[in-house]
């Protein structure tokens, strides 16, 4: 009757305790055969050493109980230096993740970075190409002024120069507010 009890509800008491996935079910699933067979084993070694005249019977219960006191202190023992190297293992991995992740976030930051500084480049590029024309203009047009008698058409290369200055003007103002906004 137990048994089929057990059998139809396995989730529930000791039975559910050793048959979940923790490392306590775990550790006692590994100890339960030494607990149950180490005293039936150290009994039955007993018993044969009384009847072989071996051990008195009070020597026998004395043994029978160190027996049971060390074989049940070394396997706890030694589960538990199990379960310890296994925890040290999962903190190793831990660290190493953690590790893992900074450099991951390193790497990326030093991507975003670079990225940044290729934008700028780019803009300060363009920029540059900008203002070189724009002084092109201003320029060739003051040579024509001078080289150029007609007073006519010199209000034209004035006019052409004042244009391209005031590209230029304009171009330094945007430069300026994108240096105060990316501060």
């Amino acid at each position: 009757l137990f048994i089929a009890l057990l059998l139809l509800t396995p989730e529930a008491g000791w039975v559910g305790v050793l048959t979940a996935d923790g490392r306590g079910s775990q550790m006692a699933r590994w100890l339960l055969p030494l607990i149950v067979l180490g005293p039936v084993a150290l009994c039955f070694t007993a018993l044969q050493a009384v009847r072989l005249n071996l051990l008195t019977p009070d020597l026998r219960v004395a043994v029978l109980t160190f027996a049971m006191i060390f074989l049940i202190a070394a396997g706890t023992l030694f589960f538990a230096h199990l379960t310890n190297l296994t925890e040290q293992r999962a903190r190793a991995a831990d660290a190493r993740l953690l590790e893992s992740e900074r450099a991951r976030q390193v790497s990326e930051l030093a991507a975003a970075r670079a990225q940044k500084v290729e934008a700028l480049g780019q803009l300060v590029g363009g920029v540059a190409h900008d203002f070189n024309n724009s002084l092109t203009v201003i320029i060739g047009n003051l040579e024509l002024i001078e080289d150029d008698p007609d007073p006519g058409r010199r209000k034209d290369y004035v006019q052409e120069a004042m244009t391209a200055s005031n590209h230029a003007a304009q171009l330094t103002l945007q430069l300026l507010a994108y240096g105060r906004k990316s501060r």
